[in-house]
């Protein structure tokens, strides 16, 4: 039984039961094909007879009817063409036959030969059946059991239906939920166009915010530095007001005294342009060169009062030479600087400097040249008087300055 089972599950076996089984279907189909066919030629050509007795009878009637010769040699000339035609069908129908019958033939060899193949199939399926019928006893035994898996399976199918009750309840819930997703998802589509359309915007007004951010980082700097500007401008402004106000309060309070030394000093000029007078037409011509001599010994020297003037950077500083050898320089605004000098014929040489100095260093050595009155300072690094012209003044032209 157990060899019988194997050859079953064999493939080759099956192969051969299925080759068998297709063979033998082949066959029946291809004889019910070819019978039809003859049979369906048979009639045709039994129609075909059919047809020409008849019309061989209606001829024959004519001939009988009309007893003209012209009539009926037309109707026999008319019944022989129809013959002809006839003819002519049949013998299409007779090679039809023939071709059926060759088929025929051929499918008969054929099934034949499959008749042989299953009596040898045959001979292999005798110890087949027996397992057969043996499997048939096992299954009988297992629909028994299949029985009782049947009552279990509707007991299962119970359960289906009211699973599939469920179902269809979660069905038609899914479905709503589907709708209202379907709806959701076109508002989130149109929420998300829109979104994008945000992000855009956003990205577009980032752009610009950044550079904005940018520009106004620039303008905190520039503001920074115009407010530290302004900060320096303010303090010299404030500082500018105080000395202006200093010195208007100065000028108020030494406007009287200058006032009357201005008097003062026209009624000396007088006095003295009269002393002068006097003194010219009393001294006598040899008194004239001593003089003379002594006053050129004066302006060798260099002592006086020098102001600053022509192409000088800076108009109306004062540089005061004493016959101490002290000098005073004192600028437009009333700062000074005192000290020591040494003036010779090619350069001024200032030691010992205090007051204002700022970043000037002493002792400071000046390239100068002294012309008609005139005292011109060459250019030098350390100089801070450098490329400045000095005028020496009379005590009538020196202009009035603020004390400090």
């Amino acid at each position: 039984m157990a060899s019988a089972s194997n050859r079953l599950r064999d493939p080759l076996v099956l192969v051969i039961l299925v080759l068998a089984v297709a063979g033998w279907l082949a066959f029946l189909a291809m004889w019910i094909n070819a019978n039809s066919q003859y049979q369906e030629q048979q009639e045709a050509l039994v129609l075909l007879s059919t047809e020409r007795d008849t019309l061989a009878a209606a001829a024959a009637e004519r001939e009988a009817a009309e007893g003209s010769l012209a009539d009926i040699e037309a109707q026999i000339t008319a019944a022989q063409q129809e013959l002809a035609q006839s003819n002519a069908t049949l013998e299409a129908a007779q090679t039809e036959l023939e071709t059926a019958q060759q088929n025929l033939s051929t499918t008969a060899a054929e099934l034949e030969a499959r008749r042989q193949e299953l009596a040898g199939l045959t001979d292999e399926v005798t110890p087949l059946r027996e397992e057969a019928e043996q499997l048939t006893a096992q299954l009988e035994a297992g629909e028994a059991q299949l029985t009782d898996m049947e009552q279990q399976l509707t007991d299962v199918g119970t359960r289906l239906e009211q699973a599939r009750r469920q179902e269809a309840t979660i069905t038609a819930n899914v479905a709503q939920v589907s709708e209202e997703a379907a709806t959701t998802t076109e508002e989130l589509a149109t929420t998300q166009a829109e979104l994008q359309a945000a992000r855009e915007q956003i990205a577009s007004a980032q752009v610009q915010l950044a550079d904005i951010a940018t520009q106004t980082e620039a303008a905190g700097a520039e503001l920074t530095t115009l407010r530290s500007n302004i900060d320096e401008l303010e303090a010299q402004r404030a500082q500018l007001r105080a000395e202006v106000e200093n010195y208007a309060t100065q000028r108020q309070q030494l406007q009287p005294q200058v006032t009357d030394l201005a008097q003062t000093l026209a009624s000396r000029s007088e006095e003295l342009a009269a002393v002068e007078r006097r003194i010219a037409e009393a001294t006598a011509s040899a008194r004239a060169p001593d003089a003379q001599a002594a006053g050129n010994q004066a302006t060798d020297i260099g002592y006086g009062n020098y102001v600053s003037g022509g192409d000088s950077a800076v108009q109306g500083l004062v540089l005061e030479l004493n016959e101490d050898d002290t000098f005073l320089l004192t600028d437009p605004r009333g700062r000074t600087v005192s000290g020591a000098f040494v003036l010779s014929d090619d350069q001024l040489v200032l030691e010992d400097g205090s007051g204002d100095i700022g970043d000037a260093s002493f002792p400071m050595t000046c390239p100068a040249t002294r012309q008609d009155g005139t005292l011109v300072i060459g250019p030098a690094d350390e100089c801070i008087l450098s490329g400045m012209q000095f005028t020496r003044e009379t005590p009538a032209q020196r202009p009035l300055l603020p004390q400090s």
